[in-house]
């Protein structure tokens, strides 16, 4: 999701709606490749390059939807596993717009924690 988001922000385009509500998300199988996301609501995303930080707005609106899941994720333990996502979603939330991820901080961070989860998954498999 959040890379198809730094996609949108890269074509200087706000999709202004990121909920729970409209986010699809379907699993094909068990295979931790195929899920697929979908954002519903297209139509009303809109292209702007008047606003110093127009995607920021995007950010923040992923790190609610993103912490949400979290907190439904979030075990009764303090899962080192869980805790270092959640900082990293805190991150979208700062209430200073100019301290929040840009979509390519956000999705090179994602990009590094999918590679820590193989890495480990690969270890316990051996």
């Amino acid at each position: 999701m959040a890379s198809a988001l730094q996609y949108l922000s890269e074509a200087h385009i706000i999709h202004g709606n990121i909920a729970a509500d409209i986010v699809l998300i379907y699993r094909l199988d068990d295979l931790p490749d195929s899920t697929l996301i979908k954002l519903a609501n297209i139509g009303e995303i809109e292209a702007s390059s008047n606003y110093a930080h127009p995607e920021r707005s995007d950010v923040y609106a992923f790190g609610q939807f993103a912490l949400n899941l979290y907190c439904l994720l979030q075990s009764d333990n303090n899962d080192e596993y869980l805790t270092k996502r959640k900082n990293l979603f805190h991150r979208c939330l700062e209430a200073d717009e100019n301290e929040r991820f840009t979509f390519n901080e956000l999705t090179e961070d994602i990009n590094k924690f999918i590679k820590e989860d193989q890495s480990i998954s690969t270890c316990k498999s051996h």
